[in-house]
């Protein structure tokens, strides 16, 4: 303890982050997160988006609770990018059925499948409406749809075996969104 000078009443356990720190931590954190998606399927030709084949997204989060406002990031850089971008939690089944025509006017639905395994505490698969989300995206135009599991790696094949484009990120920082929308 005296060594590391923890025994020094001064001593700060936490320090403010220098220039130079946040620098570096920005830095490392793009460069990681680039390097981290992974495209499981990228068919059809639907990667990269782009202000061509973009111009009318949703993003849909799939998760046991609202999430929507974590892909805030998302919908920031498509927007910068020319797309109007809507947002939506779940797309249950018994609420969209009836009215599926309605999202014949996006170029992308983008499913963001976010769930972690203690919020709330339960099972890691999907029950209630995301279940009924992942059905109904599987009824949905393949040249329509991306899906991005930003926590579970095997969520893209477990439950979007057949989607042509599925993307796994592994978490929903600042910095995976950013290359995921890259």
């Amino acid at each position: 303890k005296e060594r590391f000078g923890l025994l020094d009443k001064n001593y700060q356990v936490f320090k403010p982050l220098t220039e130079a720190d946040k620098l570096f931590i920005e830095e490392t954190g793009k460069a990681i997160a680039e390097k981290a998606i992974t495209a499981v399927r990228a068919e059809n030709k639907l990667l990269p988006l782009t202000k061509v084949n973009t111009k009318q997204v949703l993003l849909v989060n799939i998760s046991h609770t609202d999430k929507i406002a974590n892909y805030n990031q998302t919908k920031k850089l498509l927007e910068e990018r020319g797309a109007k971008v809507d947002v939506s939690y779940c797309l249950s089944v018994f609420d969209w059925n009836w009215r599926m025509t309605e999202l014949e006017k996006y170029d992308r639905i983008i499913f963001c499948l976010e769930n972690k395994y203690l919020d709330p505490v339960g099972t890691a698969y999907l029950r209630g409406k995301e279940a009924e989300t992942a059905w109904l995206a599987k009824y949905l135009p393949k040249d329509q749809v991306v899906i991005i599991s930003y926590s579970n790696p095997y969520y893209a094949n477990f439950y979007f075996r057949n989607m042509p484009v599925c993307i796994n990120a592994y978490s929903s920082d600042k910095f995976i969104q950013e290359a995921v929308v890259k």
